[in-house]
């Protein structure tokens, strides 16, 4: 090879590299990616699996990295009729709490006249009704409720990952990190990112998502 032919492809190389550099420029905090979804924020439950668990060596390897499954989110149980107007219903869809209270007074029109109020201390059926709802009903639903809200949360990030990742194509790159380096160079540059990558691919699987590789 000429000096002169050597030359020009040096020069060729550099160009393509510095225009690689341009269309994606290095990412040296993950801080700055669009998003980070770390594999130990994704819940040990039956609807979800990831290469990286431990696993019972006689299993055959799974054929995607993660996999999370739809989580089927019901409504919360519905209560006895003679709970109707004592109990708090805007607590009543919210697993967060303790359980849905009572109100302590309601107001029941008479023929038209003037509500009058009915207290609460007045009908100890109706604390011990709810009472027996909560125990029976609410609490096992608000703890699966719970639970699938966790895999829900992970299930709408790698959704909203594959739609960018199939709207936008080649310009919204989908990873997999191994490894986290910290670490600050010698000019003063702060280093927070994956060791090794892996390019993979977001798809929409029936009722579930995973990560799989693009080779």
């Amino acid at each position: 090879m000429t000096d002169t032919v050597r030359d020009r492809a040096t020069r060729l190389f550099q160009y393509l590299r510095e225009l690689v550099q341009l269309r994606y420029p290095a990412v040296y905090d993950l801080e700055n990616y669009d998003d980070v979804l770390w594999l130990a924020d994704i819940p040990q439950e039956p609807e979800c699996s990831c290469a990286m668990w431990e696993r019972d060596p006689n299993d055959e390897p799974p054929e995607e990295y993660v996999e999370v499954d739809r989580p089927d989110i019901a409504p919360p149980p519905v209560p006895p009729s003679e709970l109707d107007g004592w109990l708090d219903v805007s607590q009543l869809g919210d697993s967060t709490v303790d359980m849905p209270s009572l109100v302590d007074v309601r107001r029941v029109p008479v023929d038209g006249q003037l509500a009058r109020e009915i207290r609460l201390s007045d009908h100890p059926d109706v604390k011990a009704l709810w009472e027996k709802y909560v125990e029976r009903e609410w609490w096992p639903w608000a703890e699966e409720d719970r639970r699938l809200k966790r895999i829900q949360v992970v299930y709408t990030r790698l959704f909203s990952m594959y739609q960018q990742q199939h709207h936008v194509g080649g310009e919204y790159e989908v990873v997999l990190g191994i490894g986290c380096l910290h670490w600050r160079s010698p000019n003063g540059r702060n280093i927070k990112r994956h060791v090794v990558a892996a390019q993979l691919e977001v798809r929409p699987e029936t009722g579930h998502l995973g990560y799989t590789t693009t080779n």
